[in-house]
C-alpha cells in the first residue's frame, strides 16, 4: 500500500498549529486540532516544549548548567 501523499508529518501538523497561533488566525485548540488533525493534548505540548533558542537564552541569563 502506497503512502497517501497528501498527508503531512505529525512534525508538520505541529508545526502549522504553532503558525496558526503565532500569526493570530486563531487561538481555539479545538478549530487547531481539527485543522491539522492533531489531538489539543499533542498541540499543547508542544507549544510548551522550549525550543533551542529559548534554551539558549535561558542558559546564557543562569548560566551553564
Amino acid at each position: 500500500m502506497n503512502p497517501d501523499p497528501y498527508s503531512v508529518s505529525k512534525e508538520t501538523a505541529l508545526q502549522i498549529a504553532k503558525r496558526l497561533i503565532h500569526y493570530n488566525v486563531t487561538n481555539d485548540l479545538d478549530i487547531i486540532s481539527s485543522v491539522v488533525d492533531v489531538c489539543k493534548e499533542d498541540v499543547v505540548d508542544y507549544l510548551k516544549k522550549p525550543t533551542k533558542f529559548k534554551k539558549a537564552l535561558q542558559s546564557n541569563i543562569t548560566g551553564p548548567g
